[in-house]
C-alpha cells in the first residue's frame, strides 16, 4: 500500500489551492474586462485552464488555452513580457506577503487527449 501512495500525485495544501483559485479569478477578470491594452492579447479569446502555485506562494504558473490562434508563441511572449503588470494586478487584488512571480504556459491537455483518443480508436479498428 505504501508503494502505491508514492505513485499517486501529492495533494496541494488548501492555502495553495485557494491562492491559485484567487489568481485564476483575478486574471480571468482582467482578460474578460480587457484591462490590458495590448492588441495581440485583445485579439485572442484566452481561457485560463488552471493555475499552479509553488508551496512558498512565490511563483504562479498560469496555464491558458486559446481559441483559434496561429501565433501562440507570440501571444505567450507578450503575456510573459507583461508578467510584472499581471503581478501588480494580483498584488492589488489578493492580500499576500508578496505577490507571486507569474509565468504563462500553454495548456496542451486537450490536444494530448485528442491524440490519445485517436490512438485508441485506431487500435479498435
Amino acid at each position: 500500500m505504501l508503494e502505491l501512495e508514492k505513485l499517486l500525485p501529492k495533494k496541494e495544501p488548501i492555502r495553495q489551492l485557494r491562492v491559485a483559485e484567487l489568481i485564476k479569478k483575478t486574471i480571468a477578470d482582467v482578460f474578460a474586462q480587457r484591462e490590458i491594452d495590448n492588441k495581440i492579447i485583445i485579439d485572442h479569446f484566452i481561457t485560463i485552464s488552471k493555475v499552479k502555485v509553488s508551496p512558498d506562494l512565490r511563483n504562479a504558473t498560469i496555464y491558458i488555452t486559446v481559441f483559434q490562434s496561429n501565433n501562440l508563441k507570440e501571444l505567450l511572449g507578450e503575456l510573459n513580457q507583461l508578467a510584472p503588470k499581471f503581478r501588480f494586478i494580483i498584488a492589488k487584488s489578493i492580500k499576500l506577503k508578496s505577490a507571486p512571480q507569474v509565468i504563462f504556459r500553454y495548456d496542451d491537455t486537450l490536444e494530448q487527449a485528442a491524440k490519445i483518443n485517436q490512438l485508441l480508436s485506431s487500435i479498435d479498428e
